[in-house]
C-alpha cells in the first residue's frame, strides 16, 4: 500500500514531559482508505465523479458495514462475520428503494402524518398506493381504506368504540353503533341487530290447554313480526303437546298449546319471535 498523509501526534505526560510519537491516522492513497485506531476504517468522502465515496466500517479488522454514496444511488450494506458476503442490502435511488435487490420498499409500508394529531400506514404496490390504515384525531376513530389502480377510495371500513361503518363509494352505512344493536339480555328480553333486524323471546308459565294464550313482546317491532315460534319445556315426562301461533302482529302474539297439566313441575310455553 502507497501509505500518505500519515498523521502523528506526540503525547505530553505532564511531569514525565513528552512520552513520544504516536501514529494517530494514515491514508492509502491506492485505496483512499482511512487507517486509524489500529484499523482501516475505509473512508473516501468527496469522490471524483464516478467514483463513490464511502464509510467502510470494520470490527476487529473484518468489513461488517458499508455506506456508499454514488453518481445515483445510495447504498447500505450489511456484511456477514466473514467480511465479504453480503447479508442485507439497501439501494435509493430517486425514484425507488430496493431491498436485497429483489423487494422494493414501495411495495411494503410507508407511514406519515397527515396533520397533527392523524398517523396513517399506506401499503404500495408498483408505486401506487392501494390501502391505508390511519387513525383521525378529530373523530377519534381508526379506518381501514382500500384504493383502485388510480389512487380512488374503493371502499373504507371505520372504527369506533361506539360504532363501526362501511364507505363505499359516496355511500355510508352504519354496520353497528350502540343506538342499533340495543339489548336486554334477560329471561324475557331482545336484541336489535344493525340491519334492522330485531330477535325477541320470553315465557308462560303454566299455559292452560286449548285456550289462546297472549304474548307482549318486550318491545314493539318497528314494522311486523315475520314469525313466532313456540316449544314448551316441562318436567313431565309424560307431556306431549305441540305450540301453534294463531295470531300476530307488531306488538305481540297468540299461542296455544293442547296439554292439560295438572302437576306441580315445570310447564312452559318458551317462544322465539322474529321480526324488524
Amino acid at each position: 500500500m502507497d501509505y500518505q498523509n500519515i498523521t502523528w501526534v506526540n503525547y505530553h505526560d505532564g511531569p514525565n514531559g513528552w512520552l513520544g510519537w504516536t501514529e494517530l491516522a494514515r491514508r492509502d492513497s491506492s485505496s483512499n482508505k482511512l487507517y486509524s485506531s489500529g484499523a482501516w476504517a475505509g473512508l473516501r468522502a468527496n469522490a471524483n465523479m464516478g467514483t463513490n465515496a464511502e464509510v467502510d466500517m470494520q470490527v476487529g479488522g473484518v468489513r461488517r458495514g458499508l455506506f456508499t454514496v454514488g453518481d445515483s444511488n445510495v447504498e447500505i450494506r450489511k456484511y456477514a462475520s466473514n467480511g465479504t458476503s453480503i447479508e442485507t442490502r439497501l439501494t435509493m435511488t430517486s425514484s425507488d428503494a430496493v431491498l436485497n435487490n429483489a423487494l422494493n420498499v414501495d411495495d411494503i409500508i410507508r407511514s406519515r402524518r397527515t396533520g397533527a394529531n392523524n398517523p396513517q400506514f399506506e401499503a404500495w404496490k408498483d408505486g401506487l398506493r392501494r390501502a391505508i390504515f390511519s387513525y383521525t384525531a378529530s373523530y377519534d376513530a381508526a379506518a381501514l381504506a382500500k384504493l383502485d389502480t388510480s389512487g380512488n377510495f374503493v371502499a373504507e371500513l371505520r372504527l369506533h368504540e361506539d360504532w363501526l361503518r362501511f364507505r363505499s363509494g359516496s355511500s355510508v352505512y352504519d354496520v353497528w353503533h350502540a343506538g342499533n344493536n340495543a339489548a336486554n339480555i334477560v329471561s324475557s328480553g331482545y336484541q336489535k341487530l344493525a340491519s334492522g333486524l330485531i330477535l325477541q323471546w320470553g315465557l308462560v308459565d303454566k299455559p292452560p290447554a286449548n285456550t289462546n294464550v297472549t304474548i307482549t313482546y318486550p318491545i314493539a317491532f318497528t314494522s311486523n313480526a315475520y314469525a313466532v315460534f313456540g316449544a314448551i319445556e316441562t318436567s313431565d315426562q309424560q307431556a306431549n303437546s305441540s305450540v301453534i301461533c294463531t295470531y300476530r302482529d307488531r306488538f305481540g302474539a297468540w299461542l296455544r298449546q293442547f296439554y292439560n297439566y295438572t302437576g306441580g313441575g315445570t310447564f312452559m310455553i318458551k317462544w322465539f319471535a322474529i321480526g324488524r
